[in-house]
């Protein structure tokens, strides 16, 4: 809204078209940050999964494999060793994707979003990379480095590593506890619409 108003772009009382407009900006920045991402994967051989038709697919060492049916995935995360959240788009959310790595015993792999990196400060198979920042590229190299390093030293170490991850994630992602926060939200809005005897009408 600011960015509009500094170009003296005023969208009145039409605020359809301006979310919209926001929409289109959403797009494109998620976009752009998984294309920067993902060109980095190139660089480093990995196997990419989803639809990518404006990338080149030549003089690379990475494998696309196209869309993966939804059923599929729990199977393919188990089988991987690192996998790169190519949707880096949440500044104080965590991704599902990071959730399943840490479910399957993988290391996961995502931007340096400071809420991200607190909130998951405690799991040891989680590195961040500073997508936005000059040393992106050699900070995924070093991350890269350091986990194929850990597969080959660590041994019972890694192992436990991982089984800490998983642990943790399923207690503070798992089914309880987020049946636990829909009940949350459930008794904030009945004490909500006792006290301000607003309903909620379809």
């Amino acid at each position: 809204a600011d960015c509009y108003t500094a170009h003296g772009v005023h969208f009145g009382d039409r605020i359809a078209l301006y979310l919209r407009s926001c929409s289109h900006v959403d797009s494109y920045v998620r976009a752009f940050r998984a294309e920067r991402l993902l060109r980095e994967v190139m660089r480093h051989g990995g196997h990419v999964f989803g639809d990518w038709p404006h990338i080149s697919k030549a003089d690379t060492r990475a494998r696309f494999h196209g869309r993966v049916n939804v059923a599929e995935l729990n199977q393919l995360y188990a089988r991987s060793r690192i996998l790169v959240n190519l949707s880096p788009c949440t500044l104080d959310l965590i991704h599902e994707r990071i959730v399943a790595a840490f479910m399957a015993k993988s290391f996961a792999i995502s931007d340096a979003a400071p809420a991200l990196n607190d909130a998951l400060a405690a799991y040891q198979s989680f590195k961040s990379v500073p997508l936005e920042g000059a040393g992106f590229s050699d900070a995924l190299a070093e991350r890269i480095t350091e986990i194929r390093r850990l597969g080959t030293d660590a041994g019972e170490e890694l192992e436990t590593m991982l089984e800490d991850s998983r642990l943790r994630a399923e207690d503070e992602f798992g089914i309880d506890r987020f049946i636990s926060y829909l009940f949350d939200i459930l008794t904030l809005h009945t004490a909500e619409t006792r006290s301000s005897g607003w309903s909620f009408q379809r």
